[in-house]
């Protein structure tokens, strides 16, 4: 039962697909938001 919380719990807060966001997971929405961050910066 944990491991199946555990489970679900990395699926919700890494790789689902928000709407809002286009359609893409949130760690890679994170990624482009550094990438551009650190774009803005240089």
């Amino acid at each position: 039962m944990e491991l199946a919380t555990l489970d679900w719990v990395d699926w919700y807060n890494n790789r689902r697909l928000l709407g809002r966001l286009g359609y893409i997971p949130l760690l890679k929405l994170n990624y482009y938001a550094s990438q551009l961050a650190s774009e803005e910066a240089a």
